[in-house]
């Protein structure tokens, strides 16, 4: 996905799940599909996870340094889901302060660009009311 279109798509929602498949949203508790990046703005948060199969980055630490240094994102939830072996999955939670549609746009194309290793990117939206 190109940046314009994604800021579109930010400018037009409340709430925007991107995978690598086909998927729709029911209400904002439910999804179809395991989603990879969701984009909550009316709490502000962009929610990816590692629990995926096309996930590709390993290094948390440096996700993290990454996101503040290029990005100014300096507040962040990790959640670990407890799986069994060596490994767990985590869902990474960035909480924006103050970022503009095409900041956060920029945000999610980063993500969508170095975390996962996907050929074409598919959303479903929740439009704002007016």
């Amino acid at each position: 996905m190109e940046i314009d279109e994604i800021k579109e798509i930010i400018e037009k929602s409340k709430l925007v799940v991107f995978n690598d498949n086909e998927i729709e949203i029911i209400n904002k508790e439910s999804f179809t599909g395991l989603p990879h990046i969701i984009l909550n703005l009316e709490e502000n948060k962009i929610i990816f996870t590692t629990d995926t199969p096309n996930y590709i980055y390993k290094d948390l630490e440096n996700t993290l340094e990454i996101l503040f240094n290029k990005f100014g994102v300096d507040n962040f939830e990790i959640i670990i889901h407890h799986h069994e072996g060596k490994f767990h999955d985590k869902n990474i939670i960035l909480k924006l302060r103050n970022k503009s549609p095409n900041e956060i746009a920029k945000i999610i194309k980063f993500i969508q660009d170095n975390f996962y290793k996907v050929k074409k990117w598919f959303f479903d939206a929740i439009p704002k009311t007016k």
